[in-house]
């Protein structure tokens, strides 16, 4: 347990919260947040470089697509393991291997390709193994968090490790693009394991944590059954898992939407796809400096339904826009509204959560989370069937409506 570091900074912090640079004046937190950008850039360059390397081999986008889907199947149906195993082991030592095992499968990857004999399957394989990953990954580093920085910290923490995050997942793509075109699609996996290795170094200057005298005696199943009676009991998590599963799917309708819009509404092309795109990522980046500088809302259940609503109506505002420079604004726009909405839920389900279940609470959002992939699907085959515009329209009436019935409905939201 944190003895020191941030419970000491808190203590000279303004009142209601603890700013990132407090925050990263504590050795344990900074050595965690160096290493989860390490790990979010090479899993940006990981993604890149997988979806490059199956169009290589198939020339099918359908291909594409399911390599990256596939990775949701073992992430949903071991997330709640994965959380039952972060309340029982040392949550370093599961970030270490996790990491470990992410870099072995690229570097494999890496030699299949240089000798030849890389096949589409060997990358489902490879996407299976990074959903797997997650599933007990995601819970460790969230309930990480959650033991290492004090309650009012929680905001500008979670801003910070979305700040990685975004700078990770804008610069990924473009590294990835460089090494290949440089140095050839092995070396990319070459580089992306030795991020992964080197992301598992750093948490070395984490001290294991100290462990209670002797491990439950409990089941894994059994702490399954606690885990869910658990947050059933504990309001708002019922609210807060639905809201996070219905904006995994009605709100990731718009990109899939983004390119066609690009190409064929907007007619701006490959180069203004990509300004579409780094106006969302800019956004994000934005909203996600100004929550580690300066914190977010109190009253978290607030921040969700007004940033939910922000990006509902940014949707239905670019679904209508034919002007270039108002849809870029748009998606800049929706971008920092989701900083701010994954900021304040990721920091509610650690907020209602005991240090005990922590690891459980916080499976339940990867396992709500991990919907994503689905909202790619359901929003182009939507878009295909009522147009874009009705897609996107449909899509927002589809989270807004729940989002404001939550809010409605639980005191424990309005509080939160």
């Amino acid at each position: 347990m944190l003895r020191h570091g941030p419970a000491r900074a808190a203590r000279h912090a303004p009142a209601g919260r603890l700013g990132g640079l407090a925050l990263l004046s504590e050795g344990r937190f900074r050595a965690l947040l160096a290493s989860t950008g390490a790990s979010d850039l090479a899993t940006a360059m990981r993604v890149a470089a997988q979806s490059w390397l199956v169009l290589e081999l198939t020339d099918s986008s359908l291909w594409v697509g399911a390599v990256a889907g596939v990775r949701a199947v073992p992430a949903v149906l071991l997330a709640l393991v994965g959380g039952v195993v972060t309340d029982r082991v040392d949550k370093r030592a599961l970030l270490f291997v996790s990491r470990l095992v992410l870099g072995f499968a690229a570097a494999a990857i890496g030699l299949l390709v240089a000798w030849g004999q890389i096949h589409p399957w060997h990358l489902v394989l490879l996407s299976v193994a990074g959903g797997v990953v997650i599933a007990f990954h995601g819970p460790a580093l969230w309930a990480l968090v959650g033991d290492l920085v004090p309650g009012r910290g929680l905001a500008s923490a979670n801003g910070l490790m979305a700040l990685t995050y975004n700078v990770g997942d804008m610069a990924g793509p473009a590294v990835a693009g460089a090494v290949i075109a440089g140095a050839g699609t092995e070396v990319a996996f070459w580089a992306i394991g030795g991020g992964y290795g080197g992301a598992a170094l750093l948490l070395i200057a984490l001290a294991p944590q100290r462990r209670p005298a002797s491990l439950p005696a409990a089941s894994i199943l059994r702490d399954l059954r606690d885990g869910l009676s658990y947050a059933r009991r504990t309001q708002p998590l019922p609210w807060l898992c639905i809201l996070i599963a219905v904006t995994s799917v009605f709100g990731v309708a718009v990109f899939p939407l983004i390119p066609t819009y690009a190409r064929d509404i907007l007619d701006v092309g490959a180069s203004g796809y990509g300004l579409l795109a780094g106006a969302l990522g800019a956004g994000a980046l934005a909203g996600a400096v100004a929550i580690s500088a300066f914190g977010n809302h109190p009253r978290k259940g607030l921040v969700i339904v007004l940033s939910g609503v922000v990006w509902d109506a940014g949707m239905i505002g670019f679904g209508f826009s034919r002007v270039f420079p108002l849809s870029l604004a748009l998606l800049f726009v929706m971008g920092a509204a989701g900083a701010y909405w994954m900021n304040a839920a990721v920091t509610a389900f650690l907020s209602v959560a005991g240090p005990a279940m922590r690891g459980r609470v916080m499976g339940l959002y990867v396992l709500a989370a991990e919907f994503f992939p689905l909202g790619w699907l359901y929003g182009g085959a939507l878009a295909s069937a009522v147009g874009n515009e009705w897609a996107l329209v449909i899509s927002a009436c589809g989270g807004t409506p729940v989002t404001l019935l939550a809010y409605a409905l639980s005191p424990d939201l309005r509080r939160v």
